[in-house]
């Protein structure tokens, strides 16, 4: 069972940078000084018309502009149309099998305010990176990388709201303005979110202890909310020819929390059923200042560098009361945390220009996390925990990049040293220092057919532990169940080769992952403790995955349809407790978005989603599955837009899950009531955006947070 965060989707917003290319039917940022080792790559094109999607050194590119999704009005509107992408639980998007993405614009990683307040008429291209190379963080499984249209001189602005009704309403309310011209641009952001939704969380467990077999169930509703204030100002000044400075400052105030009732059950060897309610008010209160300068430099035509620095101060603060009603007897828990952690970051990035064909791109990142946090519990069973976080990391790499004719190759190396030291204030003996010293290697290697298109790729990242994995957070869930942190936990490195292909308009893929000391959830039974199970985290030995995809579209005048196909069989077995069990199990999905361009700028969509989840890891999921439809129209010369949608139309979009553990053997259904209604209206002063080349170095530790 996992700890349940309405803040999670808001906090871990995935950011990532990127060089910008130089593609057909697409305009370059005239004034930016970045420049790229992939532009001698040739893409694959069709003729006879613009595909949406198409293929290019291995990367899935989804075009946008001139398409129907550039009518979408906000930015996860076109998430749900990326072919790869799927929805989580929580209503996060995730690339299949590779977690959430990190997100970058242009040239430069992502902030979360700068997503929130995105221009999607701006947009040329989304590229899709399965198989980043050694300049991007060995944490990073999958990258977006969204290419912008050119920028012209003047003010712009842009105002947006929307209303999304389910069981209950979530609102948002952001601004934008700002000024550009060919040296200098200034820009500021500010975003309101009310987001509010139900959850439905009914849930049965079965424990094997050595005294017999228990029995614990509860019915779970909850009630979620979360308010947010995202604030963003920046500058980027263009100094001459050679040189672009910038500064920004990012601001995000989250409070939010839920209120559940709990009607619970137990079932203890030898006695009859009983029953007692709970009611518990978790609130989470996070404060997060976020400071970037960047400096670009072009020494000579065919050498470029950038610099980027960052500092980072955030805090959380949890609280979570608890009483529990068994007849004439009432019990009440209090449970609390605080964290407060600093971030220093710096990159370096030099680009080299060999000739036309080959390129190679080195340099290097630092970055130290430092931290403290406290944990308390009324509980005596949980008690109080005190400790400190300090993390540093140096890291070094090189890439290089070549073509010959038809084909084009990259090679790279990266290399990462970490220390990570835990001290509990309270327990010396808890104390933990860990060092890692690891070498990811990379490659790829693409053939380019005037119709087909061939890519190989090979990819090694690693994973690390959360802070809050591994810092003793405690959550507490009934008097029977707890979940705790594990300070021992390791980082664990996934090994991935893919091989893509494209002809005409089908695209392919398939994979190979292999995942060395996958870090998993699991439910003990302690035997010392009255509580009858905790759940916590720990180490397995391997995983092995096998996924292949495949997608199809076309255009048949107003009607655009595009069809999509995946599977996934998971190979995996545990020695639980001296009994060996078998994980391996095929999971399938399959989906059709379909698009429909009508006379006088109108456009329809209607979408179907069936996802048979299958085994992932030690969980087994049930089929779901989603309709959609939805509606736009512009007005004004593309000023102002108008859109309706509805999501889950059939409420079918629910997960359940099934996990067999020698100790426990645990169910739940997790309904988030990801249905809904919602009405979004875009209004802008014109259509310029503004310019700010500054990337995050300090995003793979905030993801930490």
């Amino acid at each position: 069972m996992k700890k349940e965060t309405i803040l999670l989707a808001m906090l871990a917003t995935a950011t990532m940078a990127s060089a910008q290319k130089e593609e057909s039917g697409s305009t370059q940022t005239a004034d930016s000084l970045l420049t790229t080792w992939q532009d001698s790559i040739q893409a694959v094109t069709v003729t006879g018309h613009r595909p949406m999607y198409k293929m290019k050194d291995g990367a899935l590119i989804t075009h946008v502009r001139n398409t129907p999704l550039a009518k979408e009005p906000t930015w996860e509107d076109i998430l749900k149309h990326i072919p790869g992408m799927k929805q989580s639980q929580d209503g996060t998007f995730e690339v299949s099998g590779l977690g959430a993405p990190t997100i970058y614009l242009n040239d430069k990683k992502a902030t979360s305010a700068e997503l929130s307040h995105l221009d999607i008429k701006q947009i040329e291209d989304i590229e899709l990176i399965t198989t980043p190379g050694a300049q991007y963080d060995a944490t990073t499984g999958a990258v977006l990388r969204i290419v912008m249209r050119r920028r012209d001189e003047g003010i712009f602005g842009k105002v947006q709201a929307y209303d999304k009704l389910s069981e209950v309403n979530t609102t948002n309310e952001d601004i934008t303005l700002g000024y550009t011209n060919q040296k200098f641009s200034i820009s500021g952001f500010y975003g309101y979110q009310d987001d509010r939704y139900n959850v439905h969380q009914p849930q049965e467990a079965i424990v094997r202890a050595t005294d017999g077999e228990y029995l614990f169930g509860a019915n779970r509703l909850g009630k979620n909310k979360a308010y947010a204030n995202a604030s963003e100002i920046n500058f980027d000044w263009l100094l001459g020819k050679q040189h672009e400075i910038g500064a920004q400052w990012e601001g995000l105030w989250l409070s939010g929390g839920r209120s559940e009732k709990q009607s619970q059950y137990y079932h203890n060897p030898g006695e009859d059923m009983k029953y007692f309610d709970a009611e518990s008010q978790q609130w989470a209160h996070s404060r997060q200042n976020h400071f970037n300068l960047f400096h670009l430099g072009k020494w000579s035509p065919s050498l470029s560098s950038q610099l980027y620095l960052d500092y980072v101060k955030n805090t959380d603060n949890d609280t979570q009361p608890i009483d529990e009603t068994e007849g004439d007897e009432k019990r009440t828990t209090l449970n609390s945390s605080h964290t407060n952690y600093d971030i220093y970051s710096a990159r370096l990035n030099i680009k080299l220009l060999l000739g036309k064909q080959h390129a190679i791109n080195y340099g290097g990142e630092w970055s130290l996390t430092d931290g403290k946090g406290n944990t308390s519990s009324s509980s005596d069973k949980l008690g109080t925990t005190e400790y400190k976080n300090h993390d540093t990391k140096t890291a070094a790499f090189l890439q290089y990049q070549g073509s010959a004719g038809k084909l084009t190759w990259s090679a790279g190396i990266r290399y990462e040293h970490l220390t990570s030291r835990y001290t509990n204030l309270l327990d010396a003996k808890s104390n933990m220092s860990c060092t890692y010293d690891q070498w990811f290697p990379s490659f790829s290697i693409s053939l380019n057919e005037a119709s087909w298109h061939h890519s190989l790729n090979f990819r090694t990242t690693t994973s690390r532990p959360s802070f809050s994995q591994l810092s003793g957070n405690i959550y507490y869930i009934s008097r029977y169940q707890y979940q705790i942190s594990n300070p021992k936990l390791q980082a664990y490195n996934t090994y991935r080769l893919t091989y893509s292909a494209q002809w005409k308009d089908f695209y392919g893929m398939l994979r190979y992952t292999y995942i060395d000391r996958p870090i998993m959830y699991i439910q003990e039974v302690p035997e010392d403790k009255p509580v009858r199970y905790v759940s916590t985290f720990i180490n397995y030995g391997k995983q092995q995955r096998l996924f292949a995809y495949l997608n199809w579209g076309h255009t048949f005048g107003i009607w655009r349809p595009n069809i999509s196909l995946s599977t996934t069989y998971q190979l995996f077995k545990v020695d639980d407790q001296g009994e060996h069990i078998n994980y391996n199990g095929l999971s399938w999905d399959a989906s059709i978005d379909n698009y429909f361009t009508l006379p006088h700028g109108y456009q329809l969509s209607l979408s179907y989603l069936f996802e048979d989840r299958g085994k992932n890891g030690r969980t087994c999921f049930r089929p779901d599955q989603n309709w959609s439809i939805g509606a736009n129209k512009s007005f004004l010369g593309d000023k102002l837009q108008v859109a309706i949608s509805a999501t889950d139309l059939f409420h079918q979009f629910i997960f359940h899950e099934k996990i067999h553990q020698h100790s426990v053997d645990f169910s739940q259904t997790e309904d988030y009531k990801l249905w809904n209604y919602k009405l979004t209206i875009t209004w802008k002063f014109n259509k310029r955006t503004g310019r700010y080349h500054g990337e995050n170095s300090a995003q793979e530790e905030l993801n930490r947070l």
